[in-house]
């Protein structure tokens, strides 16, 4: 007699993977400041972003809820008179034409199934994606409001940079 064949461990993740469903994207926290000296001749400027997860989300297994907190920078500093740049230098927040940095509580609803590693895991993988775009928007309206006119935050490197693609 032959044996049902039980799905194996990537299986059963990337099925409750798709089960998955983001709940809220929240703002709670936002830092701007620009320097209107440093920011002439915007094609001579050169940006640096960064996204981080805030300690370990948090997974509770009796309802399926996760969440955890997502910070995003964005500073935009003068283009460095060499060919080698300090990236140390400048990405020191003192030197920034354009600095933002902006904190997200991130809720998704995931199968009761999840052990905490695999919420961990799901949460790392996914959540700075979901977030992105809403920065992206923030760092928009805070530049319209402020009259600035920045050009629109990239979409393919940062989401490169996240996947670790070095193309």
């Amino acid at each position: 007699m032959a044996k049902a064949a039980h799905p194996s461990s990537k299986e059963s993740y990337n099925q409750a993977v798709k089960e998955a469903k983001l709940l809220d994207i929240r703002l709670t926290e936002s830092n701007w400041e620009f320097d209107l000296s440093k920011l002439r001749e915007i094609d001579q400027l050169q940006k640096f972003t960064n996204q981080s997860i805030l300690d370990a989300p948090h997974f509770s297994p009796e309802n399926g809820r996760l969440f955890g907190k997502v910070v995003c920078n964005l500073l935009i500093t003068p283009n460095p008179a060499t060919d080698e740049p300090d990236v140390e230098a400048q990405t020191e927040t003192s030197q920034a034409a354009v600095f933002c940095e902006a904190t997200y509580i991130v809720a998704f609803d995931v199968p009761k199934t999840f052990t905490s590693d695999e919420a961990t895991k799901f949460f790392e993988s996914t959540a700075k994606f979901a977030v992105w775009p809403y920065f992206r928007s923030h760092v928009a309206n805070l530049a319209a409001q402020s009259r600035l006119e920045l050009p629109p935050l990239p979409l393919t490197t940062l989401l490169q940079r996240i996947r670790g693609d070095t193309d």
